[in-house]
């Protein structure tokens, strides 16, 4: 049995604010993550998501149902150990004793779905075994790990190298000398090398923004390119059904920056949308709404697509192009400055 995840263990759940959506907009009810923590150790104090990491199990649900990310384990993960596998693996957990192997996930509900899918994509023959889930008392992942496959294969149109045993247990037979040598690279295996870096480059905004999972996706459907149809559907598209008015409520709350304002004009990088609904939710005009689809096609291509022309005046003071919220005349910076002069901005104050 791989000891890896008794080191493992010493990780607990941590949340990045910024990428929660709750965090980012209060208004905004997602709680993936506290209703499938089986040990209840997320919860909601008060507006926001918080985590009681004495009583995290570290099995991993609410990383993998998180849409943004938000949730990781100390930057540890065992998608490298998996990975690394070379000729065919044979997959268990170590939250149930009865169906540890060789190498093992926590639960087979750690894996989300970017997860399945680069493994996927990179080929890997990988075996999972079934028979004691349903006796488990984290069962639950179970119906996790079929849901995140089946997502996949959905939007891949299909997925080799991945077979579930309903009867049986992985095999045990690789002893801890075999398992460490093969930890520290004595015995010769094939770099991982689709693997992303978790400690990003300060610089590189895409790997800040975008999370780890979502990027795991786009490398699957990167390395599958000529290989699946470019037509099949990844998400939903976004349309905007009025007048936008420029406030830039939108773009500031898209954890990817898919969204963006620029030169008078709403655009939309459908690759990089996560369908986690922020957008929609905040919009205070109520202008945006999910239609059509996102597809393969829209990830090898990155195009940015116009969503709505924006509203833009020339300010009467200065000259200088601007998008006025509610019909003002002036800029903001204009607006401040001719305030300060009347000593009209802060009256009664």
């Amino acid at each position: 049995m791989s000891d890896f995840f008794e080191f493992l263990n010493s990780g607990k759940a941590e949340l990045s604010p910024s990428f929660c959506l709750e965090h980012r907009y209060l208004p905004f009810k997602c709680g993936k993550c506290v209703t499938v923590c089986p040990a209840n150790a997320i919860f909601k104090d008060g507006e926001k998501i918080a985590i009681k990491k004495e009583e995290c199990t570290n099995c991993g649900f609410c990383k993998a149902v998180c849409p943004t990310g938000a949730i990781s384990f100390g930057g540890v993960t065992p998608l490298k150990e998996i990975a690394e596998v070379r000729d065919e693996g044979h997959v268990g957990c170590t939250l149930n004793s009865a169906n540890t192997g060789k190498v093992n996930l926590p639960c087979y509900g750690f894996l989300d779905a970017g997860e399945i899918a680069i493994l996927a994509a990179a080929g890997k023959k990988l075996n999972f075994y079934l028979e004691n889930c349903s006796t488990c008392q984290y069962q639950k992942g179970k119906e996790l790990f079929l849901t995140h496959l089946k997502e996949t294969e959905t939007k891949l149109g299909g997925l080799s190298g991945i077979t579930l045993h309903q009867k049986g247990r992985p095999p045990k037979d690789f002893s801890r000398r075999e398992f460490f040598s093969f930890l520290t690279g004595k015995i010769k295996v094939t770099a991982a090398t689709f693997l992303l870096k978790e400690d990003e480059d300060p610089n590189d905004i895409f790997a800040k923004r975008v999370p780890l999972k979502y990027r795991y996706f786009l490398k699957a459907v990167e390395l599958l390119q000529g290989k699946i149809n470019g037509e099949l559907e990844i998400g939903e598209s976004l349309k905007v059904i009025g007048e936008c008015n420029g406030c830039g409520v939108c773009e500031r709350l898209c954890p990817t920056g898919a969204l963006r304002l620029k030169e008078g004009e709403l655009t939309f990088k459908a690759h990089l949308c996560l369908n986690c609904s922020l957008c929609v939710e905040s919009c205070p005009q109520k202008i945006l709404k999910y239609d059509g689809k996102i597809t393969v096609n829209d990830v090898y291509l990155k195009t940015e697509q116009v969503l709505a022309k924006v509203l833009t005046k020339t300010c009467a003071k200065c000259g200088k192009i601007f998008t006025p919220v509610n019909n003002e005349e002036l800029c903001l910076n204009c607006y401040i400055t001719e305030g300060f002069k009347t000593e009209n901005l802060f009256e009664g104050g």
